[in-house]
């Protein structure tokens, strides 16, 4: 049975308290400030293996599917801590994170022509320029000699990809939920193989041998050595064990391996390293050979990450004044927690008015309360990068997405399609309230510390 109207304004209630003593207090700041340097050995650690994991794995695209470097996630996100002025302070903006682009820090990553004069030796950059696969244009392009793709792909090339490959855990649900997005999109089946082959290749090399400027001290180990190569064994596509021999980092981002790897979805690329690398004498006198830019930027972002973190506890307690601090009675922030709270319990509670005539396994009856909460929040994801692809979809794509998913995960596609058609006619409306709800705050802070006292 579903919950009154009475019920579930009093749950969220009890969760706009709860949310401003974790959040936004100022002893809840002054918490989550030491939690955070108690913690930073950790994060740091985790993120020394896996930011240079996601972002080389992602440049591996740029050669492979035409793509820029400053259009890549999560290589492109990047951002600038700044104090605030005195009047933005009064209205509760305590700490600015500012997006920039990253073509500001790294010059080559404005296109695709730049990543490789800059990041390829000269020997090798004539034959990538020339022999590239490029993105068509109508009217322009040879149709054979470049490749067409719909908004929906790119965005998931761009940027999706890489987000679930990170979040979900195990190869099994990776490739399931690659299949998925392949399947109802109309992707090529290769390039969903070359997806994620790519990312399991440039992952597991990172620790299953060395690579100088790319494994980790302590975490990596030395790779069984077959002649001038390393063999290490990674999940393919089929999802079984299988070996393969590297040379070098370009080998596994961009090379074709023999067996594996379709025509048209690799280059033949040499056993020396492709990569540039700078000359310089070192203090001792020996002349030695520096990281390429692409791997110094990997290092740049986790050292500007490094510097940001302990900021964390002041960002999630941003635009609270110091009276709104100290009753959450008077927080704005607090009442938008409460706002969307109210949202997703009537979103739910309509789900369970409908679902508990057809099933009364409790695990079912929240998998379809999920389901439809994913149905309206994808598409409207505002702080979270890799959700591109569900907002470039049609409404059809992606209602075609989400039932195949949930079918995947046991729920019945007829009462998947009972409760779309139950949320249609205010899904849209609801997506926009839940976006307004996150920048009308913003917004109306800035603009009363611009007006001043």
């Amino acid at each position: 049975m579903g919950e009154s109207i009475y019920d579930f304004v009093k749950k969220a209630q009890e969760q706009k308290k709860l949310y401003h003593a974790k959040v936004l207090t100022d002893d809840a700041i002054y918490t989550n400030l030491l939690n955070a340097i108690n913690i930073e050995p950790l994060f740091m650690e985790y993120s020394t293996l896996t930011l240079p994991q996601f972002n080389l794995s992602a440049l591996s695209f740029t050669l492979l599917f035409d793509i820029s470097p400053y259009e890549l996630a999560p290589f492109s996100l990047e951002f600038k801590l700044e104090l605030p002025s005195l009047e933005e302070f009064k209205q509760g903006i305590l700490i600015k994170l500012t997006p920039i682009d990253i073509t500001e820090l790294f010059d080559w990553a404005k296109d695709l022509e730049s990543l490789i004069k800059f990041n390829f030796e000269d020997i090798y950059a004539g034959d990538l320029l020339a022999y590239r696969v490029q993105k068509g244009v109508y009217g322009s392009t040879r149709y054979d000699f470049a490749y067409y793709d719909p908004p929906v792909v790119r965005e998931f090339i761009r940027s999706t990809v890489t987000k679930v490959f990170q979040e979900k855990g195990t190869y099994q649900t990776v490739k399931q939920y690659i299949e998925t997005v392949a399947k109802t999109q109309n992707i090529n089946t290769y390039v969903a193989m070359t997806l994620f082959e790519r990312l399991s290749m440039v992952s597991t090399a990172q620790t299953e041998t060395f690579m100088l400027g790319y494994s980790v001290l302590g975490k990596s180990k030395l790779g069984k050595k077959v002649a001038r190569s390393a063999e290490i064994a990674y999940i393919d596509y089929d999802l079984k064990e299988t070996k393969m021999s590297l040379y070098n980092l370009a080998n596994i981002q961009y090379g074709m391996i023999l067996g594996k790897t379709p025509l048209g979805y690799g280059f033949l690329t040499p056993e020396e390293d492709m990569y540039k690398k700078e000359r310089y004498t070192s203090e001792t006198g020996f002349e030695t050979r520096g990281s390429p830019e692409a791997i110094k930027a990997v290092g740049v972002k986790l050292g500007r990450l490094r510097g940001r973190f302990s900021a964390t506890a002041l960002a999630i307690a941003n635009y609270s004044k110091a009276e709104e601090r100290e009753s959450y009675l008077y927080s704005e922030r607090a009442d938008q927690y409460m706002s969307l709270q109210l949202i997703r319990y009537s979103i739910e509670n309509m789900v369970d008015s409908i679902i508990r005539k057809y099933e009364a396994s409790p695990v079912k009856i929240r998998m379809y309360k999920s389901a439809v909460l994913q149905l309206i929040s994808y598409p409207a994801k505002r702080h979270k990068w890799g959700y591109d692809a569900y907002k470039a979809m049609s409404d059809e794509e992606f209602k075609s997405w989400w039932i195949e998913r949930w079918v995947q995960q046991g729920l019945n596609s007829s009462l998947l399609n009972e409760l779309y058609e139950a949320v249609r006619k205010w899904m849209k409306e609801y997506r926009n309230l839940k976006l307004q709800q996150g920048l009308r705050l913003k917004q109306r802070r800035y603009q009363l510390a611009l007006s001043g006292p």
